[in-house]
């Protein structure tokens, strides 16, 4: 009876060391985030398979949207796109320095531009996002510290503050935001922060492992999905979901062969010589209800677009070549909607220099008409709206 009991106390005692070294293991890696959960799905990648997917048999092309084409919203490039229940918000950061919004039909209703120094002014846009339950436009800007805040009537209603160098934000609820901040991480051991509008610091997460003489970053780092916000650090191929309080890992990319999964970089050169042997995640993620699109950068591909479906846990890599001759047009897509909808940006010269094509199977596809109708190289981009066609 002794050595039962005794064989008892051994075994739950060895239980509980495994279970303490695993909360251990996780703390080191959400590091001064809060912990929330332990379990993440693992998104599997066969590099060397010549499995591909067709992407016309992924996707329906459902309509193009073209964005009214106007001396008052004549749009350079555009670097961010936010779709909400009734408007396109169209961020040109460069070019114009505006921000636009159109209604759903692709028609101009108004912009925001308060360029200059003065109070109610932005120098730069260094990002734009959805405030106070996607009531208010949020523009950032860096050279004075603040974040601007306008109504969808492009009234100024106010500014926040001794904002740090961020370079994205996104809002997690109506008094709270997580910004990422490549450029403080040096100093201050940190790459994602959770504040509120008063500056209060909830907590960071990822402390920085780059030395001062490494400059690459992902093309994004932080995303706004049908599971809240989400964020990535660089060269760690985990996504990450942030709430007021917590971090949870939600997702971890594996390939085979490995491609880059390492934030030890000390030096650009050194980064350059493993991403060409290795390949890397870029940053492109874009995660709806029923699937997840991602973009991964190899040595053998530029982009190689992959695709998760969530109800199989199974992963494809997208082919775009296929029999539909719209899917020319198809690009990794720029944002979802929460009814499974994707956006995609084509610029008016590439959709006209493809048109004799496109016409070439079909000349008489009405979503061809539409495209076409009144287009000219020199109009705005176009929005290409697809749907995941999950039968």
């Amino acid at each position: 009876m002794f050595m039962h009991r005794f064989f008892k106390f051994i075994l739950s005692m060895f239980i509980l060391n495994i279970f303490l070294l695993t909360i251990d293991s996780c703390r080191s890696q959400i590091e001064d985030g809060k912990l929330n959960g332990f379990q993440c799905k693992t998104i599997n990648v066969d590099l060397l398979s010549n499995d591909y997917v067709d992407c016309d048999s992924l996707f329906d092309v459902v309509r193009f949207i073209k964005l009214e084409t106007d001396n008052k919203c004549f749009i350079g490039k555009i670097d961010k796109l936010i779709v909400t229940d009734n408007e396109f918000v169209v961020v040109d950061k460069q070019i114009s320095k505006k921000v636009y919004v159109f209604n759903m039909d692709g028609s101009f209703r108004l912009s925001l531009s308060n360029n200059g120094r003065g109070p109610q002014e932005y120098l730069g846009i260094s990002d734009v996002f959805l405030m106070n339950n996607d009531s208010e436009v949020g523009i950032l800007d860096n050279e004075n510290g603040k974040i601007m805040c306008f109504d969808f009537y492009g009234h100024y209603l106010n500014a926040i503050k001794n904002v740090p160098w961020y370079t994205s934000i996104e809002t997690i609820d109506t008094c709270t935001f997580v910004g990422y901040d490549f450029y403080n991480v040096l100093e201050d051991k940190r790459s994602f922060v959770v504040q509120d509008y008063q500056s209060n610091i909830d907590y960071v997460f990822g402390s920085n492992c780059y030395s001062s003489n490494f400059s690459y970053g992902r093309e994004k780092n932080l995303y706004k999905s049908s599971e809240g916000i989400m964020g990535s650090l660089n060269f760690e191929n985990t996504i990450y979901k942030f709430t007021k309080d917590s971090v949870m890992a939600c997702y971890k990319i594996l390939t085979n062969p490995p491609i880059l999964d390492d934030c030890n970089i000390k030096t650009d050169k050194s980064f350059v010589e493993r991403r060409d042997k290795m390949g890397f995640f870029n940053g492109r993620f874009i995660n709806s209800e029923d699937v997840i699109l991602f973009s991964l950068s190899t040595p053998q591909s530029i982009d190689l677009n992959c695709i998760y479906l969530k109800d199989k846990c199974k992963t494809m890599k997208i082919n775009n070549a296929t029999r539909d001759p719209k899917f020319a047009l198809w690009s990794f897509p720029v944002e979802c909607s929460d009814n499974g909808f994707f956006y995609h940006i084509i610029s008016a010269s590439r959709a006209c220099g493809l048109k004799d094509f496109l016409y070439m199977e079909d000349l008489n596809d009405a979503l061809l008409d539409s495209l076409y109708f009144g287009l000219t190289a020199d109009s705005n981009p176009i929005i290409m709206v697809t749907k995941y066609d999950n039968e």
